[in-house]
């Protein structure tokens, strides 16, 4: 038992303290520990490094914060306060090791919370950096498979914003480029869908549906 006690205390210390408070909070939102989520949020948010797992951290809590937001309205608004500085400052941080979908994530929620507290103009603002940051990525991309991974997020920003219809140049071109690639085709029927034009929306959707295989078809 003492070799495994000091087993375990040297596997601890090797992790990234970030990872442990991650996997720590996750557990206390699976167990429905929502005030134990919360303190845990509250004491240690800063403490999670620079890296996507931080970022995963304020996601968690912000459910937590979410599942509170009744019972505990102050509580909860100080928390997504927290959580949105955390955000930016993890954004700001040139060191982060961060890949561009880890970015456009962390922006993603932080935009989320941003609107839950109201402020919608900055949860804009957030969009319009995550949008420039994404199609920049696509840019230089050094494949074209390379940037179809781009193509869902850039949607759903541009969707965000109330253009989906400016990304379907980029898109088109991303389907001519890999023909027998389902996921450009189902981007494109999602963005027509979005923008209420159903004739173009069920042409690019039935592509997808010849190309697409699995669990996939079903979401198509």
């Amino acid at each position: 038992l003492a070799t495994a006690d000091t087993e375990l205390e040297a596997a601890y210390k090797a992790t990234p303290r970030g990872e442990v408070l991650n996997d720590w909070i996750l557990t206390k939102w699976k167990r429905k520990d929502v005030d134990g989520c919360l303190a845990l949020a509250e004491q240690d948010m800063g403490a999670t490094g620079n890296t996507s797992v931080a970022s995963d951290f304020n996601v968690t809590a912000m459910a937590c914060a979410e599942a509170a937001a009744k019972d505990k309205p102050e509580r909860v608004k100080a928390l997504r306060e927290k959580a949105v500085a955390r955000w930016k400052e993890l954004l700001a941080d040139g060191s982060s090791p961060m890949s561009a979908d880890d970015r456009s994530d962390a922006m993603a929620s932080e935009r989320e919370t941003l609107e839950a507290l109201g402020r919608k103009d900055e949860a804009k603002k957030v969009a319009e950096a995550q949008l420039a940051m994404l199609d920049a990525a696509a840019a230089k991309a050094t494949t074209p498979m390379a940037a179809m991974t781009f193509n869902w997020q850039r949607c759903e920003v541009y969707t965000y914003l109330g253009k989906p219809l400016e990304i379907v140049p980029a898109l088109e071109k991303s389907a001519a480029d890999l023909p027998h690639e389902y996921d450009p085709r189902a981007r494109l029927g999602w963005i027509y869908l979005k923008a209420e034009k159903l004739p173009e929306a069920a042409k690019w959707t039935d592509e997808a549906l010849r190309m697409v295989y699995g669990p996939r078809k079903a979401r198509v």
